[in-house]
């Protein structure tokens, strides 16, 4: 039996930042590490909370299936929700109660899960993500040919109501972004200068922070700055090491990054604003 570890921090002036299963913080008051029984053959990736329903999504990225738990002791498994990929990250956006799934390696690019029936309720296929019109490939991995998009990561913009989705994919790489109405793709965002991997959101300022990857995992490392009224690049800031995750604090609108190369690791802060 695999185990899970959630870890239950209460603190003040809270900072954090997820990547692969390592959680950044500052200033703890209290925490403790909660076991909590996960199935076999497990691959936990990206988590996901929201803190109206008091609900955690876990992405199981071997069985392809969503786990939804307890925010509270006894952290029970409140549900299963199957789709139809390989799960990578998950975001919510809990003024709609509407869970997005990242399915790394599938057509089925994103799921959409309705949080009041943890089931899915629409799902967005590869075809309608990227460059438009979408490009085919050999992909000898999974099989014949497949769209040449990669997706990789999620982030919500609940102010917007605007879902963006990074393509893992070197050298042409988008983000795609929905709109949480529809659920619809309505706009690509090209342009950042490489594949792009870690996302994330200041729902305060509508700015979109992306890791930028160079095929090789060359340098620059970068995040670009996207202007989510427009969905155009407004600006680059140059990083230690290959981006791997991004968070951003939307109270004073500092980004940080992790970095990850050659067997070492970097923690990126910085501040661009309007």
């Amino acid at each position: 039996m695999n185990i899970l570890y959630l870890s239950i921090i209460t603190a003040i002036g809270i900072g954090t930042c997820v990547s692969f299963g390592i959680l950044i913080l500052s200033t703890p008051h209290n925490s403790e590490n909660v076991p909590v029984a996960g199935p076999p053959h497990s691959y936990f990736m990206g988590v996901a909370v929201n803190p109206v329903t008091d609900k955690v999504y876990v992405c199981n990225y071997l069985d392809d299936f969503v786990y939804v738990y307890g925010g509270h002791y006894p952290y029970e498994r409140l549900g299963v929700v199957p789709v139809h990929g390989e799960p990578w990250d998950v975001a919510v956006n809990p003024l709609t109660n509407k869970i997005y799934v990242v399915n790394m390696g599938s057509d089925d690019a994103v799921s959409v899960i309705d949080g009041a029936t943890d089931s899915v309720m629409k799902t967005i296929n590869a075809a309608d993500m990227g460059k438009k019109p979408p490009e085919m490939v050999f992909d000898a991995f999974r099989g014949g040919k497949t769209y040449k998009i990669w997706p990789a990561q999620v982030a919500v913009n609940p102010e917007t109501n605007r879902i963006y989705v990074s393509d893992w994919n070197y050298g042409d790489g988008v983000v795609t972004v929905i709109d949480d109405r529809t659920d619809q793709v309505i706009d690509s965002i090209a342009g950042l200068g490489g594949g792009s991997y870690g996302i994330g959101v200041n729902p305060n300022t509508d700015r979109i922070y992306v890791d930028n990857v160079q095929w090789g995992y060359k340098a620059p490392y970068e995040i670009a700055v996207i202007d989510g009224e427009n969905n155009t690049v407004v600006n680059y800031q140059e990083i230690d090491k290959l981006g791997s995750s991004v968070a951003v604090n939307p109270q004073n609108d500092f980004v940080y990054a992790t970095g990850n190369y050659q067997d070492s690791s970097s923690l990126t802060q910085f501040y661009i604003g309007r």
